[in-house]
């Protein structure tokens, strides 16, 4: 245990803590507003539009497969309070003006801070509190973050009725928080990564490693079409407002929260290690029930639905990471996955449409029509498997163990 760990912080710190992963859930603020955008830049093509929210999650990629060598050579704080000046400016930009190519501009900057503030929101945890205390601070964070995102969610729906520029003030909220960062978060204590048991062994990722993440980044073409969607298919199909879109997306996050805190007594006992399989096909529910909606009334149950099997099936999915490959080299299988799920959400509207014009589907669902069986079919066929295919193939894990990189 370290000494950082030792200390017994009081609730200002944890509250600095916590923030960061407030921060992290910002980009909530302008998932309601793609619609409005659209609108407002009738020449610019829906895949453009849908960048807005997707170009974060591109240009966080590097940023994040760098920490860990930027961490050598800088203190965590001067690296997070320089991720969150990108976030603040990237984000709060587009208020004061600008083009289609501005604002995509402005969420790449967003996206480089977020590529810092996003795994640093669990390392803080990490390196400031050890045993039960990390424990609740980890489950303390998954709540924080639901809470945040259905409060940015709601305030940038609710300013984007006003004008869609107005919803990029919302970040405005989130000066408190930096200020309590800023004052009040210590510096983690360095600690000398050795390993004495494996010596100078580097970490390596399973065959089973790249396979989970293989399969993760094929999902989530189809999964961010509910997110990246929702706006556009609201506001196009004349069912409701910005704050409509906001009120859909939150009651997403809601169910979402609501099954992260049952996940671990209760979901995840009862399905056992057919969980991410049938969180898929939750998912790809969800987004048929949403694309066979006419009224706003019918997106609500298929947020529902979505929210449980998105859930569900990231949760089982870190899970399964974590256990696919030696302990020593866990960090580096959630990072790996996480660039490669941020690549996934920047590439699916493109993917998307491409898969559109081949199968000569056109409009605001198009995108839903292919997703929704998509998943329900994939996670079918997984299921299918691990029913007829007995867990334990020692000769299987030995070589998926002996496939490294």
């Amino acid at each position: 245990m370290t000494e950082a760990a030792q200390k017994k912080w009081g609730f200002i710190v944890k509250a600095a803590t916590l923030s960061i992963i407030i921060l992290e859930y910002s980009i909530s603020l302008t998932t309601p507003v793609l619609g409005a955008i659209a609108a407002a830049f009738p020449n610019v093509s829906p895949e453009l539009i849908k960048q807005v929210q997707s170009m974060p999650s591109l240009t966080m990629i590097p940023v994040a497969l760098l920490v860990g060598q930027i961490e050598k050579v800088m203190k965590k704080r001067t690296m997070l309070m320089l991720a969150i000046l990108f976030l603040f400016v990237g984000g709060i930009a587009p208020a004061f003006g600008g083009d289609i190519y501005f604002i995509l501009v402005c969420r790449a900057i967003f996206g480089m801070g977020r590529g810092i503030v996003f795994p640093f929101a669990m390392s803080f945890i990490i390196d400031l509190f050890d045993g039960q205390e990390r424990n609740v601070l980890m489950g303390l964070r998954s709540t924080t973050g639901s809470v945040a995102g259905i409060v940015f969610q709601q305030v940038g729906g609710f300013l984007a009725t006003i004008n869609w520029r107005t919803s990029f003030w919302g970040f405005l909220m989130t000066i408190p928080f930096i200020l309590l960062i800023y004052f009040k978060l210590p510096e983690p204590e360095k600690k000398a990564h050795v390993d004495a048991e494996r010596g100078r062994v580097k970490a390596r990722l399973t065959g089973k490693t790249w396979l989970l993440i293989a399969l993760n980044f094929i999902l989530m073409f189809f999964a961010y079409t509910f997110i990246t969607n929702m706006a556009i298919v609201i506001n196009s199909e004349k069912i409701g407002t910005p704050h409509s879109a906001a009120n859909v997306m939150s009651t997403f996050v809601a169910s979402s929260s609501v099954c992260g805190l049952l996940f671990g007594k209760f979901i995840k006992p009862l399905l056992k290690r057919y969980t991410a399989a049938i969180g898929a096909m939750s998912i790809g529910a969800g987004i048929f029930v949403v694309n066979a909606a006419s009224t706003l009334s019918m997106f609500f149950p298929g947020a529902i639905l979505f929210g449980i099997g998105f859930s569900i099936y990231n949760t089982d999915m870190y899970l399964k990471l974590g256990d696919s490959a030696d302990r020593s080299a866990a960090a580096k299988a959630l990072s790996t996955h996480m660039a490669f799920n941020a690549l996934s959400h920047f590439a699916s509207p493109i993917v998307i449409a491409f898969l559109a014009g081949v199968l000569s589907l056109s409009g605001a669902k198009a995108g839903w029509a292919i997703s929704g069986p998509v998943l329900i079919a994939g996670g079918a066929v997984v299921l299918l498997v691990q029913v007829f295919v007995k867990p334990g193939n020692n000769q299987l894990d030995a070589g998926n163990n002996r496939l490294e990189a």
